[in-house]
């Protein structure tokens, strides 16, 4: 015990209960014992359970195995090797079905776009004033007339 007060002492920072709760602390680091566990794991009251599940599976496994032996056995039958299921060529149906009508559908939204845009071009205001390019023609033929040596050659104009 002289050696535990000795290195006590050394530590001067330590004091009052701090110091007793380290002297504890020493004393039980001194009478441990080690410990190993040498013995078998523990024995769970579900494990028997486990063990049933895996057998199971384990069988089921072994049916379908005999199952698909004897598929290939008797491939002269119809059967799931050898013929397509009713599902896949209802699915296939229906995809080639959606098909057309996603192609019908947008052939109409496209021809509806188009009529729309043909109907705003025909319905379009002109920019030009026609009567504005009458009265500027009249004009120009009478400078003209004016303006030439012989005015009855331009009168048809």
């Amino acid at each position: 015990m002289k050696i535990l007060s000795d290195m006590v002492k050394t530590h001067p920072e330590r004091s009052g209960y701090k110091k007793i709760l380290y002297e504890q602390h020493l004393e039980r680091v001194k009478n441990s014992k080690p410990i190993v566990d040498t013995g078998p794991p523990k024995v769970f009251p579900y494990d028997s359970r486990w063990k049933l599940k895996a057998h199971a599976e384990k069988r089921k496994i072994e049916i379908e195995n005999n199952l698909l032996v004897n598929r290939i056995i008797k491939n002269d039958e119809k059967n799931v090797d050898n013929e397509l299921d009713t599902y896949i060529e209802d699915y296939a149906y229906f995809k080639r079905k959606m098909a057309i009508l996603k192609t019908i559908f947008d052939t109409n939204l496209l021809n509806q776009q188009n009529r729309k845009i043909f109907d705003r071009l025909c319905n379009t205001r002109s920019c030009y004033d026609r009567k504005e390019w009458e009265n500027d023609y009249q004009k120009r033929k009478k400078i003209i007339k004016n303006m030439s040596l012989y005015p009855e050659q331009y009168t048809n104009c």
